[in-house]
Parts: C-alpha cells; structure tokens; sequence
C-alpha cells in the first residue's frame, strides 16, 4: 500500500464493492491531476525507452547494458510504468493534498 499509516477503514469495500486505494482518497480535482501526472510520465518512460535503443554499442557497455535487457525493456508496455515511479507521483499528490 502506498500510505504508511493505512487504517481498517482504508481496507474496507467502498461503494462500487472494490477495495479502497490511495487514489480513492482523493479529492477529484486532485485524481484529475494524478491521471494527467500518470500520462506525463508514461510518456518520460517512452521516450526513455526508445532512447535506450539508440545507445551504440560502446554506450551500451559503459553503462553495463546488453542488448537482451534494452530488447526486454523496449518489449513492455507504454503501461507498464515502473512501480516507483508512480508511487512517487501518488506520494507528491497526496503531500499536495495536506498541504491545504
């Protein structure tokens, strides 16, 4: 779960019958703005990715990357976003949110 401190109340069904997330706490304007930031950064992944797949192969050994890995990475999904990365963005938005 991406909030520490989650209390019993944050596991229970909400009124569509699913679990609560983080996302679920929100106020709507601020979901809004997480979709938007989730968009912003599957895009930063994207092109990240492509340019992985541009390194030479000298690059590619300064770094220590072979080419199954860049294969492997270039292979997933737009997505698929690393589980850091959006935890992040959750994390920014709801420090935005108790801040007012």
């Amino acid at each position: 779960m991406l909030i520490a401190n989650a209390t019993a109340r944050d596991s229970l069904p909400n009124q569509s019958g699913r679990r609560a997330t983080p996302s679920d706490r929100l106020p709507f304007f601020a979901r809004v703005r997480l979709a938007l930031a989730w968009v912003g950064l599957a895009g930063r992944v994207w092109r990240e990715r492509r340019a992985l797949s541009r390194l030479s192969d000298t690059q590619r050994r300064d770094i220590g990357l072979h080419e199954h890995a860049i294969t492997r990475e270039l292979d997933r999904s737009v997505f698929d976003l690393p589980r850091a990365r959006v935890a992040a963005l959750h994390r920014a938005e709801h420090r935005r949110c108790a801040m007012r």
